[in-house]
């Protein structure tokens, strides 16, 4: 949240939070509810609750996204001899 302040107080026009895990504490709703955040971005790899506090105070502003093809594509790869590297470089 004071990142996200000081990047709009040095003029930034959009702050987005990225996370790879959405492990909230207690003071998390409130805390990213206040932040000058446009959207915060969380991977599926900890499960949030559709009746979590975050995401009832961050509505529209949170996004999941899943992992599952990521690691899906990981697993074929490997299973067939292909390049991790390569997926982690270039995208599945």
């Amino acid at each position: 949240a004071r990142v996200a302040a000081a990047c709009r107080a040095h003029g930034a026009r959009a702050v987005w939070g990225v996370a790879t895990h959405g492990v909230f504490t207690s003071q998390a709703p409130g805390i990213l509810a206040d932040a000058p955040l446009d959207r915060l971005l969380i991977t599926d790899t900890a499960p949030l609750a559709p009746a979590s506090p975050v995401v009832a105070r961050l509505g529209a502003r949170l996004s999941v996204v899943s992992v599952a093809p990521l690691f899906g594509e990981a697993i074929r790869r490997r299973h067939l001899n292909g390049s991790i590297t390569e997926l982690l470089e270039n995208g599945p």
